[in-house]
């Protein structure tokens, strides 16, 4: 029962890790903790981001660009061929706990196997066949035994592949052993092992910032653009707006209609009363309006 346990937890991260999205940086503006910080195109220091030229998108910090998936990444750790997809920030777990039920589900198997073949009085055909198996299982034992290490090892410091390639500090992103762990198994210990969720918490763990996030500062609102006259906030920009001249039936427009602008709310209309003043052209005496198409500049 335990190894047919292990061995449905092993597929299962297997099947997970394979289908979840490592994460990219045009999710994180579907919304969530990040969406403010992607649209600002810094981070909570006040970092500037990078910009993909191929995938045209802000990168957050630890954020790579795949070359087989060509896409960017976030945190991403690296590209995997035995599961056919990016390891970074969202499957990162999925990984891990591939590598850990994988490396228990080989060693239970190379332990029943190598029982099996102490246990035997006389050596029959299909024990050779069992010692073969042995050496395989050893071999993928030992392969999966290595990287599961070496991923604890990296979970630990809250380090990727990558950053360890590229000698990056350890202390760089580490947040401690717990926080560092949090931010890749979930924030409660109990789905820590649970291969099939995830329950990173968005709010303190976003895949844009990636310091403390009890010292992290209050997003900083962002700055409205200087109110116009009537105080709506609105400002003058380049898309052609309608106005509406309005004046006595059968008047001679001769001159510019003086600047007495009122803006509507919603920043897409202007319309300018002229009275005695004179304007130019002329008005249809049938309609006390005409209507103009202009393009000053003027935006919400």
């Amino acid at each position: 029962g335990v190894f047919y346990f292990l061995f449905c937890m092993t597929a299962t991260a297997y099947v997970k890790v394979t289908c979840t999205s490592p994460g990219r940086p045009q999710d994180l503006l579907e919304g969530g903790a990040a969406a403010p910080y992607m649209d600002m195109g810094r981070d909570a220091k006040g970092k500037q981001m990078r910009n993909c030229n191929r995938c045209k998108c802000n990168k957050p910090e630890r954020c790579h660009h795949c070359s087989d998936c060509n896409a960017c990444t976030l945190k991403m750790d690296h590209h995997c061929p035995w599961v056919n997809n990016c390891v970074g920030f969202r499957n990162y777990k999925f990984f891990y706990l591939l590598l850990l039920y994988g490396t228990l589900t080989e060693l239970m198997c190379l332990g029943l196997l190598i029982y099996s073949l102490v246990e035997r009085d006389a050596w029959e055909t299909w024990d050779y066949v069992s010692c073969a198996c042995v050496g395989i299982v050893g071999l993928f034992a030992l392969g999966t035994v290595g990287l599961w290490v070496f991923h604890t090892s990296l979970l630990l410091v809250n380090q990727t592949t990558i950053e360890q390639l590229q000698s990056v500090s350890s202390e760089t992103y580490s947040l401690g052993a717990r926080n560092n762990v949090r931010q890749v198994l979930g924030g409660n210990p109990l789905i820590w092992l649970i291969p099939c969720v995830w329950g990173v918490p968005d709010a303190e763990f976003d895949g844009v910032n990636w310091d403390d996030p009890r010292q992290r500062p209050a997003l900083a609102p962002v700055p409205k653009p200087p109110a116009n006259g009537n105080g709506n906030g609105n400002e003058v920009s380049s898309d052609a707006i309608e106005i509406q001249v309005t004046g006595p039936a059968g008047a001679t427009l001769s001159s510019p209609p003086p600047p007495m602008y009122a803006v509507d709310g919603s920043g897409l209309g202007v319309q300018a009363h002229v009275g005695a003043p004179p304007i130019v052209g002329d008005i249809n005496p049938d309609q006390s309006s005409i209507e103009q198409r202009i393009a000053p500049s003027y935006a919400a």
